[in-house]
């Protein structure tokens, strides 16, 4: 196998980028020992490589380095690779040495692998390349519960310590902060998590009379200002929950690094309010269980494919206190984020879903309106973290991956 790589045709300086970017990933001390001297004689800067050795992303002045470094990137940290990527690396690289790029990496993870595994030892006197870096992978942190009050409301969260930018997690109507916990379980597990609770849901406090979509805004402020570490954090919001996120990142703009909406709400066209009003009074009138058919939010054919995960995400979603939940349908219903969605300028992830209420056309409107705005389509609806959460654990990560480097701090 390696006879055959070291044959191919692939540019000396995109061959050893690939094998560095495995050997980072791995934390192989010799693989980096023996290629960057060969990465730096190929073309690869002094500031690219240390940029690589940290785990960030560098800044590529050409568009062939950048596109391989992103598939290999993508490879090795998600698992998989995006249509985008793919559809790039192919179109640059040709079907022959879009193979031999995946070969070496594959290939070199083995031998990344192998001098892990059994200790090889750089020659005497020279210093580990990551000496400066924690050596082992940091083994996930056990999650913790807490809770912050805010005037008389009870707002709880889960959190787990971690490093690179905290992923702020904030879920549907009628989730908790454990909706997430299936898409979480698939990110890597050093990653630091804050999992918020909307004031109504879960063990926050519930909420008995009209609540207000700015009231919900600030609680995620309040808890994002006394739980996560100073420094840049990346809102993670699906439906209404994206809302919020979105919300928060137009109005703190120097605290939020990046937003991934998934299936954002964007409020109730006036014509439909009458009806959903009428729905929230039933709801606060005869339980949850008058709402539970959700044909059009969790469709057949979601049901069809895993039918354990509809059976849990239906019970939880039973568990609603039914009046609090009425209160918040009404709040979601009036939710306008027209002048937050002009004041985003981070970059922004929109996911829609091939299942979604919402049409896949508006959630591609939507990404498009925003500076740094970028569309994927997942084939999931509007629950997406409890249909399909690996495939949106894949999205969020190949996003904060290439964060720029400023967003790659330890976390909470």
């Amino acid at each position: 196998m390696g006879l055959a790589l070291r044959k191919s045709p692939l540019k000396p300086a995109l061959r050893e980028l690939a094998i560095l970017v495995v050997g980072q990933h791995w934390r192989a001390d010799f693989e980096w020992y023996a290629h960057a001297p060969k990465a730096a004689a190929a073309g690869i800067t002094a500031a690219q490589l240390d940029d690589i050795r940290n785990g960030r992303t560098p800044s590529f002045e050409d568009e062939e380095t950048r596109i391989v470094y992103d598939y290999c990137r993508e490879l090795v940290v998600s698992r998989r690779v995006s249509d985008e990527t793919y559809s790039a690396t192919r179109r640059l690289l040709g079907e022959r040495l879009i193979v031999d790029l995946t070969a070496l990496a594959g290939h070199f993870t083995n031998v990344a692998m192998t001098l892990n595994a059994h200790l090889v030892q750089l020659p005497p006197g020279v210093p580990s390349p990551f000496g400066d870096l924690a050596s082992q992978p940091r083994a996930p942190e056990a999650f913790r519960t807490g809770w912050v009050g805010r005037g008389d409301v009870a707002l709880r969260y889960r959190l787990r310590a971690g490093v690179g930018p905290t992923l702020v997690f904030v879920h549907e109507l009628g989730g908790t902060a454990e909706s997430w916990d299936s898409c979480i379980a698939q990110l890597p597990p050093g990653r630091s998590v804050v999992c918020v609770e909307w004031r109504g849901s879960g063990l926050s406090s519930k909420v008995h009379e009209a609540v207000q979509f700015e009231q919900i805004v600030e609680d995620l402020q309040q808890v994002v200002s006394e739980v996560c570490a100073p420094g840049p954090i990346v809102l993670i919001g699906v439906a209404a929950g994206a809302g919020i996120a979105m919300a928060v990142a137009a109005r703190h703009p120097q605290r939020v690094a990046a937003v991934v909406a998934i299936v954002p709400a964007l409020g109730t066209p006036p014509e439909q309010r009458a009806g959903v009003a009428q729905f929230a009074d039933r709801v606060e009138r005869e339980g949850m269980q008058s709402m539970m058919g959700m044909e059009r939010t969790y469709p057949q054919v979601l049901r069809d494919q895993h039918p354990q995960r509809w059976a849990d995400f239906r019970l939880r979603y039973l568990g609603n206190d039914a009046r609090s939940y009425a209160h918040l349908l009404r709040m979601v219903m009036a939710i306008d984020l027209a002048e937050d969605i002009k004041r985003i300028r981070c970059p922004a992830l929109v996911i829609g879903g091939a299942h979604d209420i919402r049409p896949v056309d508006m959630m591609q409107a939507l990404a498009n309106r925003l500076p740094k705005g970028r569309f994927e389509e997942i084939p999931a609806g509007h629950f997406m973290p409890s249909q399909a959460p690996d495939l949106v654990a894949q999205a969020i990560e190949r996003f904060v991956v290439a964060l720029p480097a400023c967003a790659a701090v330890e976390g909470v």
